[in-house]
């Protein structure tokens, strides 16, 4: 009888052991800070490309899902949206509500900031670069959307920009 108590006593202890374990762990999560939505809207995916000479890169940041007004919400004052803001360029830096393309060269540090940009495409010789801006506001159904192309020169910094509805690349 004796072993049979030994055997039941063991596993007791083991399940005791492991809850007093775990009890230091969740007053150690209670001090974290709670993630609330509007924390998540702000997080940002970035995706990174190369020239062919490997001097020129460009990093998009983009948003995981823009954050929209709420509609029922009342209406915030404008000191309270200049602190919102404030506080979003604290924590998330300045363009926090917008998709940034940065391109920059690795050798020389010049780098170029265009809100709104993306799907960039380097030059073979890798003087040159084109990417597209979004829209302000999304086509409507019926209407053909005018996609708004940028081409910049990589050496002098001008920048041409064209709309049309071709696709672009270099040849």
């Amino acid at each position: 009888m004796k072993p049979l108590k030994t055997y039941l006593f063991f596993p007791v202890y083991l399940l005791l052991l492991f809850c007093f374990a775990g009890i230091g762990d969740v007053q150690a999560e209670s001090n974290k800070k709670i993630l609330s939505i509007k924390d998540v809207q702000l997080w940002r995916n970035h995706s990174v490309t190369l020239s062919d000479d490997g001097k020129w890169y460009t990093v998009l940041y983009s948003l995981s899902e823009k954050p929209e007004p709420q509609k029922d919400a009342k209406e915030k004052s404008k000191d309270e949206k200049e602190k919102d803001t404030e506080k979003d360029i604290a924590i998330y830096g300045e363009n926090a509500r917008t998709d940034v393309l940065y391109i920059g060269n690795a050798q020389s540090g010049v780098k170029y900031q265009i809100p709104k940009g993306f799907e960039p495409k380097f030059s073979s010789a890798s003087d040159w670069i084109a990417y597209l801006i979004k829209p302000e506001s999304p086509p409507e159904k019926n209407e053909k959307s005018i996609k708004t192309i940028e081409l910049k020169n990589l050496k002098t910094g001008e920048t041409k920009q064209y709309k049309s509805n071709a696709e672009y690349r270099f040849t």
